[in-house]
């Protein structure tokens, strides 16, 4: 059989020939256009451009967003196809002013990669929401439910049944509206028809076979809404009943088969993939199957193989089971993937229990190197003679790191139909299964193993006589306890003109549970008296949670030698959002407090030791066309005073976003805001130092009587960044384009230390272009990136271009498609060293300089090539062939290192 290597090579020689001279590695920098606004309630697709980067580098892609000011991100995957790293973001949950988002890609190494590149968490990209219904009114909205008796919608019936039946419900009296109307295939029928403010029928006469639109409105205050329609068909019976027989819906799916060569860093590898994605439904019953099998499955390595599985009855029952993507509370967990089940049910539109079980991770051994003799020289006598001592080493293989099985329970109890009130308790159990992993502690723990191959009889007879002279080189992974009991309050009220949100959490977390709690052997070990009633209860709560000397905080004090339960504040987290609604304005004030203690195993997202409010305001203008933002916050560290300083975090920002209907007028979005920390600590001057080199010193020292005495590190610095987009539909002859501008400029000033300065500003522009009258689609995006840090002396300059196009033949079932990506890089980096001042004994009048002879100057030119094919056989088949060519070009040296490239083949069968 043909190696997928000479198949994917064949193949895409015949699409294109390109010779390229050079050979280096390629850098992989990723690149973003982000849009100028999201419409609220609308899913939005995110496009990041990521040059060279292949799929078979990372082991998962997502996307982390979040409610602007929300404690922790929730986390959804990302998809990489045609060069991009393609991300979806629902909206329809959010009531806030903007949405905050970064990309995160794991590798398989462990190492992360994130879009922002720069501490993402705290400095994600923002984009501000609008409303996606432009032509809205002022007035009230009510709060109405109903629901459809008759005809169910979609329905076929025989005119005989044609018997329009609605009841209405009223959770809020101001709710009920001044008249009803009813609309039966665009006409207004109220006359004719039965209508109070609970219940409305109306029977049709002389209907013929076709298909007929019901739509229910309200009259209140004078404004009409029309807030319910559904369509249903009439038929001859006998038609009908063959109809619904031959209409059974059939499943639906998606069978993809991939093979892929690729070489990066000179290391080529063959990967194959196959997936299936099914869906299906049976009246009220939905189900869906995804499945992916790959060749990159290793034992070594967290599963690639996934397979899951969902099903949907009605709105009162969920099932997943597989690997899924559970969220039920931010604080607990909010998407991470875990290996089990994960399913919701719901009682009477009032109670709702969600349940989750399985594995986040499974087990993978801890490899160790064989013992081996080792002789160390202490010193030597007066004969010159060396004074040596011997041990016996064990350490770990490279890339041998282990890791237990991860389990996890946990599920939510709600109260409440979630329209206007629900109350919902939670609690998350993570624990590794300490039996999961084989640890070696001590020679004993290899005497029935083969780790011992290379010693000699005799020096395993010194080990047994004498196992103190055993050591281990390395760190033996440590199984983790984590468990966490949380609620969510959720109220609305004036017809969801007020809304409040309140969810708060207490997390309990051990390093390491494999001795179990403590008892009263740990506790003579420890020289505590530990009660036989408090023993018994750290047994029955090790159910939960094993509690030891082990854990992040201890949930008891000990006093007088005694143990006492204790409630430690550092455990706790929270947050609050209060949204008010009123006269074009949508006011939200917010409250987090998150303790330093506080960890959730299953959601590593949530900045810890912060609390402080923020109050952000969007009005509408204009026939809600311009939305102007203005927001304050102020937040701290420190929140149970254990350290010496506390940081205070300061913000003020204002928008200004135009949306207008008319599409002639481009879309437009302009941004201001000014951050300041600081932490309230003077840098003193030193004597030794003057006023100049003080504000370099490696130390905050002050002296009382000639006695130095260390400050904590100052810390003062002033943020302020503009940003700008533009975006505009333009028709130039018979050609459309889409033409999009983003500015970023940033610049923060320390006021404290001489290298703390950091300058950073961003320009784009991008156009694509769909000719009317040519079966072909081009995109072209230009940037350049430039920063300068540490004072100036590190600086860099990206400035990149993409020209990408499309053609469409033989009756748009042959694609061809071709991308060039070029970038020019330039860093220099210059290192900051130590200075002793003279004195080597005295480190507290040393400061930091300039090292200019530890300089790093780089300058490189990155070129990516993608091309490839894609052929519709017809509406089940397709055939797709790509291949990637990544080269980068160092401008100094020259060097040629082997050039990155992929070459990939891949089968579509959709049915």
């Amino acid at each position: 059989m043909l190696s997928i290597k000479y198949l994917t090579r064949g193949l895409a020689l015949l699409m294109i020939s390109i010779f390229i001279s050079t050979n280096a590695s390629a850098q992989q920098r990723i690149q973003h256009q982000p849009p100028t606004l999201i419409k609220l309630g609308e899913d939005v697709t995110l496009t990041f451009s990521a040059p060279g980067f292949s799929i078979g580098q990372a082991n998962e892609l997502y996307i982390m967003y979040r409610e602007e000011g929300d404690i922790a991100y929730t986390r959804d995957r990302a998809t990489f196809g045609q060069n991009n790293i393609i991300a979806k973001i629902s909206t329809s949950n959010m009531s806030a002013n903007s949405i905050e988002y970064y990309l995160l890609i794991e590798h398989y190494d462990g190492s992360q990669q994130t879009y922002p590149q720069n501490n993402p968490e705290e400095q994600p990209v923002s984009i501000g929401l609008v409303n996606s219904d432009q032509s809205s009114t002022d007035h009230d909205e009510l709060d109405i439910q109903y629901n459809i008796m008759s005809p169910e919608p979609g329905k076929i019936i025989s005119t005989d049944d044609a018997l329009v039946a609605l009841a209405l419900f009223y959770p809020d009296d101001s709710s009920i509206p001044d008249s009803l109307k009813v609309y039966f295939d665009g006409n207004d029928v109220t006359a004719q028809a039965s209508v109070n403010q609970f219940f409305i029928t109306y029977i049709p006469e002389n209907l013929i076979p076709g298909k007929y639109e019901i739509q229910i409105a309200y009259v209140d205050q004078g404004n009409e809404t029309r807030f319910a329609s559904w369509d249903f068909e009439i038929f001859d019976p006998r038609v009908a009943m063959m109809q619904q027989e031959n209409n059974r819906t059939l499943p639906r799916g998606r069978i993809e088969l991939n093979a892929r060569n690729q070489a990066y860093g000179g290391i080529e590898s063959e990967i194959y993939r196959g997936s299936l994605r099914l869906s299906g439904s049976e009246g009220s019953i939905r189900y869906s199957i995804n499945g992916l099998l790959t060749s990159q499955e290793s034992s070594r390595l967290q599963p690639q193989n996934r397979l899951a599985g969902e099903l949907f009855i009605g709105n009162w029952f969920k099932l997943q089971v597989g690997h899924v993507y559970p969220q039920i509370n931010p604080l607990l967990i909010g998407g991470r993937r875990m290996m089990g089940l994960n399913s919701s049910i719901e009682l009477g539109n009032f109670i709702k229990l969600d349940v989750l079980y399985g594995e986040l991770n499974r087990n993978i051994s801890h490899q160790y190197k064989p013992v081996s003799q080792k002789i160390d020289t202490l010193s030597y006598d007066q004969n010159g003679e060396a004074i040596t001592e011997t041990s016996f080493v064990m350490g770990i293989e490279p890339g041998g790191q282990g890791t237990f099985s991860r389990n996890i329970a946990g599920g939510r109890v709600g109260f409440g139909g979630g329209r206007t009130f629900q109350l919902g308790l939670n609690a998350l159990k993570v624990e590794d299964d300490v039996n999961s992993l084989n640890i070696i502690n001590g020679f004993e723990d290899i005497s029935a193993t083969d780790l011992n191959s290379k010693l000699t009889t005799s020096q395993i007879n010194s080990l047994n006589q004498n196992p103190d002279l055993f050591r281990l080189e390395g760190n033996n992974p440590t199984p983790d306890g984590n468990f966490i009991l949380g609620s969510d309050l959720l109220v609305n009220m004036h017809r969801n003109r007020i809304q409040l949100r309140t969810d708060v959490a207490a997390s309990l977390y051990n390093t390491n549970i494999t001795e179990g709690p403590i008892n009263q052997n740990t506790a003579d070990d420890l020289g505590i008296d530990l009660d036989s009633n408090l023993e018994n209860m750290l047994d029955r709560l090790s159910r939960l949670i094993v509690i030891n000397e082990h854990m992040n905080t201890l949930p008891i004090k000990i006093s007088n030698e005694k143990v006492e339960p204790f409630v430690p504040m550092g455990i706790f987290a929270g947050q609050s959002r209060l949204g008010l609604n009123y006269f074009r304005n949508n006011i939200t004030i917010q409250y987090r407090w998150v303790g330093p203690d506080y960890t959730s195993l299953a959601n590593n997202s949530i900045r810890r030791d912060i609390a402080g409010y923020s109050i952000t305001d969007r009005f509408r203008m204009f026939q809600n066309t311009l939305f102007a933002t203005i927001g304050h916050d102020r937040h701290e560290d420190n929140v149970i005073d254990n350290k010496d300083a506390t940081t205070v975090s300061t913000s003020y920002k204002g928008n200004l976003s135009w949306y207008p209907i008319n599409q002639n007028y481009p879309r437009l979005s302009v941004g201001i805001n000014h951050q300041t920390r600081d932490n309230s600590i003077e840098r003193v001057i030193h004597p030794d130092l003057g006023h100049e080199l003080s504000f370099s010193a490696v130390r905050n020292v002050y002296f009382i009587n000639g006695n130095a005495n260390l400050l904590p590190t100052p810390r003062s610095t002033s943020t302020l960044q503009y940003t700008a987009s533009v975006s505009k539909e333009l028709i130039v002859g018979a050609t459309l384009h889409e033409a999009s501008i983003n500015f970023s400029d940033m610049t923060t000033e320390d006021k404290m230390f001489s290298y703390g300065d950091y300058e950073s500003r961003y320009y784009s522009l991008s156009i694509s272009s769909d000719f009317q009258y040519l079966p072909l689609k081009t995109s072209i995006a230009i940037s350049t990136n430039n920063a300068k840090s540490a004072s100036s002396l590190n600086t860099s300059q990206i400035n990149g271009i993409n020209i990408g196009g499309s053609y469409f033949i033989l009756d748009n079932k042959l694609n061809l498609y071709a991308d060039l990506a070029i970038t020019r890089n330039t860093f220099e980096r210059v290192q900051l060293s130590i200075n002793d001042n003279g004195s080597s004994s005295n480190f507290f009048d040393d400061y930091y300089q300039p090292d200019y002879t530890d300089t790093e100057l780089e300058k490189s030119t990155s070129y990516s090539i993608r091309t490839g094919t894609q052929y519709n056989i017809n509406k089940y088949h397709s055939v797709i062939v790509s291949m990637n060519l990544t080269n980068v070009v160092d401008r100094i040296s020259l060097q040629n290192i082997p050039s990155d490239r992929t070459l990939q083949a891949r089968y579509v069968f959709n049915f």
